[in-house]
Order: structure tokens, then C-alpha cells, then sequence
């Protein structure tokens, strides 16, 4: 009986290679990791088009009897397509960006959806190790009837205790079927079959989480992006008040009925107030706006990792308690109670409470073990920084 009360306060790591490589595989894979590939893949492949000429225009045309074609080609102002290279560079980088916040995203969630698939299946087997210490006392209990020493009481308390466990199990193989039902939804089927089992909590560098709390994380390099993008489209919309150009000739389809004939064309800002103003003035307002979003970014992620880190080294502290002191002592409490029981020593009740103790502080451990979990989660998330000894995968 003692080594199945052992055998569930243990804690076990899996191999680190072995979580490195499933989380790998997982994000390779993941359809939104790939669909933001192929968003930055297009983004790539279109900088060479924003500033490449506009195919030229050719014609026929008919004046009389003189018939000849005609060759036109449109062009912007050389410094347009400059600022129209710069801003989809921005969009690029804003893309690379997007794609590594949803590989940080992702591993998150998988790294979560582990912990409380593992969790569950501990649950499971801590249960049925309580039922194996009930029934034994049920056993001794059947043997002590016939004495009287048993009260009623004390049996029909074994039965409602049992069948609370039989409860328990039922929620906790609940459990376990969506745990298993979001990994399945997150790695896919073909990764199914290798998840990893019997997790370790991670080391965490609380000095590191201080030494990046003011570096810019995912959602402020992705706001930084965004506005140098919008700082380049108001560039491009002060530039449409240049004129564009058209360059333009006309050849006789016969040298003897007429002369070559070139021209020049420019566009004439006529309209100035009803588009080139307008488009200016809504550029430069969506640049403000893009300004505070930066500002607002950066006051929420300084207050976020402050207080992710306050709650990181308070729990770790918590669960460093919990194994070193609460566990061992429910533990050692329900060890002395089951010896006792065996020789006449306790009654049933004082058994069944010493079991519950044990039974609660080690719930308790695994659900501040996964709120632990989380908020380092959390932390990397927001930073884009790996600050625990979790694997990265192939961010």
C-alpha cells in the first residue's frame, strides 16, 4: 500500500528531445502555421510587382485615310514607386511578425493542452489508488464485524466514500476525453499517437523576465510594424500631389502618309480637395491612431509582465511548498492512519480523513501546478522570449 501512495507523488520528466520534437512536428504542421507561411510567402513574392511599370498600351487608329498605331506607357513619379517598395516592405515584416506570434500561440496552447491531458491521466490512476486503500479497509472491516467492533456507521461511511470515488473517476475520465479532444484539434491525427506523458513543471528565470520587460514583445513589434507602414502609406498620399506622366507615340502604318509624333502627358491635380487632400489628411489620422495603439501596447505589456511575474515567482515559491512540506506530510498523515487502522489503532473515520487530506492537497498541487504553467506561457507569449527551460519547437 505504501508504494502506491508513493508512486503518485513522485514527479517524473519526460525526455526534453522527445517534447522538442513533438512540439516540431505539431507546429510544422498546424493549418494556421501554414496559412500564415503562405500570407508572408504572398507578401514576398509581390515586392517586385508594387514597383515594376504598368504594361504599355498599344493601338490602332484611323484619321481619314491615314491609318497608324499608336504606343503608350503610364508612369508614376520615380520616388512613388520608392515609398510603394517601403510600404510593402512593411507589410512583409508585419507578416513575419503575424507568423511568429501564431507559432508562439500555438505552442502555448499545445504546451497547455499536455499539461492537463497528462494531469487528467494522474488523476485517474491517484483515484484508483485510493479505491486499492479503501478496499483493503473494507476487507479489514468485514473481518472486525463479526466482533462488533465495527459500528454501522463506519460501514455505510465506507460505502458513500467508495462510491464519492467512483464519482471522481467518472469526471476525471470526462476530463481526460476532452483533454484528449483539444490535443487532437491542435497536433492532428497523425501526432496523436506520440504525445508525451508524465510532464515535469519548467525551471523559470525570473531575472530574465525582468531583463525583457522592456523589450518590445509580439504585440508591439507588431504594432511597430503596422505603423511604419502607415508612416509610408502617408508618405505615398503626400506624393499624390505630384503630377504622374504618360508617354505617348504615334507611328503612320505607311512612311508616306505622315511623320512620327511623340507627346507627354501629366496629370493635372484639379481635384485636390475631394481626393488628394482627403486621402492626405485620412492618412495622417491613421497614423496617430497607430501611434497611441504603440503607446497603449506598451503600457498594457510592461503592467501584463510585471504582474505575470509577481504571480510566476509567488506560485513557484507555493509549489516548491507543497512538495517539500504539505505533500509529504498528507502523506506521511495518511501512512501513520492506514498503519494504525490495520492494528485497531484509528477508526474508519479518522482513516477516510487522512485519505481526503491527501487526496486535496494533491488537487490542489496540480491546480496550481497548470496556473503555473499557464502564466509562464503567458510570459514567453507576450515576449516572444523563451525564459523557462520549456522547449522552443521550431520557433
Amino acid at each position: 500500500m505504501k508504494i502506491l501512495i508513493m508512486l503518485f507523488l513522485i514527479p517524473f520528466a519526460v525526455n526534453a528531445l522527445e517534447l522538442e520534437q513533438f512540439l516540431t512536428d505539431t507546429l510544422k504542421t498546424h493549418p494556421a502555421v501554414e496559412q500564415s507561411r503562405f500570407e508572408l510567402d504572398a507578401q514576398e513574392q509581390s515586392l517586385s510587382g508594387v514597383s515594376t511599370l504598368e504594361d504599355p498600351m498599344i493601338g490602332w487608329m484611323k484619321e481619314g485615310e491615314m491609318k497608324s498605331w499608336t504606343l503608350s506607357q503610364n508612369l508614376k513619379f520615380p520616388y512613388k514607386y520608392k515609398v510603394a517598395k517601403d510600404i510593402q516592405r512593411s507589410k512583409i515584416l508585419s507578416g513575419r511578425v503575424g507568423l511568429e506570434k501564431v507559432l508562439w500561440n500555438y505552442r502555448s496552447k499545445v504546451l497547455s493542452a499536455l499539461f492537463r491531458y497528462d494531469f487528467a491521466l494522474q488523476n485517474i490512476n491517484f483515484i484508483e489508488a485510493q479505491r486499492v486503500i479503501l478496499k483493503e479497509a473494507l476487507k479489514l472491516m468485514a473481518s472486525r464485524r463479526a466482533d462488533g467492533v465495527v459500528k454501522q456507521q463506519e460501514e455505510l461511511r465506507s460505502y458513500l466514500e467508495l462510491t464519492k470515488l467512483e464519482t471522481d473517476l467518472l469526471v476525471q475520465n470526462q476530463n481526460v476525453d476532452e483533454a484528449r479532444s483539444e490535443l487532437e484539434a491542435l497536433v492532428g491525427d497523425s501526432n496523436l499517437g506520440q504525445i508525451p506523458q508524465k510532464l515535469e513543471r519548467p525551471n523559470v528565470k525570473l531575472d530574465l523576465i525582468k531583463e525583457f520587460q522592456d523589450y518590445s514583445g509580439l504585440d508591439l513589434r507588431l504594432s511597430l510594424a503596422n505603423l511604419n507602414q502607415v508612416e509610408q502609406e502617408r508618405s505615398m498620399a503626400r506624393w499624390e500631389y505630384i503630377p504622374d506622366f504618360k508617354l505617348t507615340t504615334k507611328q503612320p502604318l505607311e512612311s508616306s502618309q505622315g511623320v512620327k509624333s511623340y507627346g507627354v502627358e501629366m496629370t493635372f491635380p484639379l481635384w485636390i480637395w475631394g481626393k488628394q487632400w482627403a486621402s492626405s489628411s485620412a492618412a495622417s489620422s491613421r497614423l496617430y491612431a497607430q501611434r497611441k495603439n504603440v503607446e497603449l501596447l506598451k503600457r498594457e505589456q510592461k503592467s501584463k509582465i510585471q504582474s505575470l511575474s509577481s504571480k510566476i515567482e509567488n506560485m513557484q515559491k507555493l509549489l516548491v511548498l507543497y512538495e517539500t512540506s504539505l505533500l509529504p506530510q498528507a502523506k506521511s498523515n495518511l501512512d501513520s492512519a492506514l498503519s494504525s487502522y490495520k492494528v485497531g489503532g484509528v477508526r474508519f473515520l479518522e482513516l477516510v480523513e487522512a485519505q481526503k487530506i491527501l487526496y486535496s492537497e494533491r488537487m490542489n498541487y496540480l491546480d496550481n501546478t497548470l496556473k503555473f504553467v499557464d502564466a509562464v506561457l503567458e510570459v514567453e507569449q507576450v515576449l516572444g522570449k523563451k525564459v523557462s527551460s520549456f522547449p522552443k519547437g521550431v520557433l
